[in-house]
């Protein structure tokens, strides 16, 4: 592999995964995270839990508070369990509570679990991971803030971020044309397509004509989200 990857930890996390990290030949940035244990692209965080930081985080209901928080603000949020097996032995939580809780995760909050054994099982998993966002799929690295540590102008580009296929870069451009979040929510949700004789969505009029990158399938995807509704056309 030519290219070195990046990952962004949070330095609450332990030292000896710190030191795994880096002896896989990985760039890695240790900061205090407001979101996230790691951060592998702009679009893709990993939260870790051990058996025992699982157990805790349930007990004191953090768990949900921080996935829900992971899940808005990046598009790919995974779980990390590692080691869970003891907790099925000590019986802190009875069965049915910790399937459930999974359960819930999964199917609930569409966020994927994926088990290790190990620290070292961890690391392996994350550098697979992030050579898959930044290398094959180009993604850049971005640890995004939570929203009560930004400033005015942070917020509103936090917003648009949360559009489909909307990157930082992509929000600023946004941003500087329309001025402000609504403005853009605005013209997404009242911009008109234009129809083939068959039917066919074939282009759009309005002022995101001129914007680079805008195409037909981003005004779609998110006058759908705007709208709450698929079935827009």
């Amino acid at each position: 592999m030519n290219e070195k990857i990046k990952i962004v930890m949070d330095n609450r996390e332990p030292n000896k995964i710190a030191e795994l990290i880096k002896k896989e030949g990985i760039d890695l940035t240790i900061t205090r995270l407001d979101i996230g244990d790691y951060i592998l692209s702009n679009t893709l965080a990993v939260e870790r839990k051990s058996g025992d930081d699982f157990v805790s985080a349930v007990a004191d209901n953090r768990l949900f508070e921080q996935l829900i928080r992971l899940k808005n603000s990046y598009i790919n949020p995974i779980l990390i369990l590692e080691n869970i097996t003891p907790i099925f032995e000590k019986r802190q939580i009875n069965l049915n509570s910790i399937y459930g809780i999974m359960g819930y995760i999964a199917s609930r909050l569409n966020i994927p679990i994926i088990p290790t054994r190990n620290e070292y099982d961890s690391v392996i998993l994350l550098k697979r991971l992030a050579i898959r966002e930044q290398i094959k799929d180009e993604n850049p690295i971005l640890a995004r803030r939570a929203p009560k540590n930004m400033t005015l102008d942070d917020r509103c580009q936090y917003l648009l971020e949360g559009l489909f296929q909307t990157g930082p870069k992509k929000a600023k451009l946004l941003l500087n044309t329309f001025k402000n979040p609504y403005n853009v929510f605005t013209s997404i949700v009242k911009c008109k397509f234009i129809f083939t004789k068959t039917g066919k969505v074939k282009g759009f009029k309005g002022p995101f004509n001129n914007i680079k990158g805008i195409g037909v399938k981003y005004i779609m995807e998110n006058k759908k989200l705007l709208q709450c509704n698929e079935n827009l056309l």
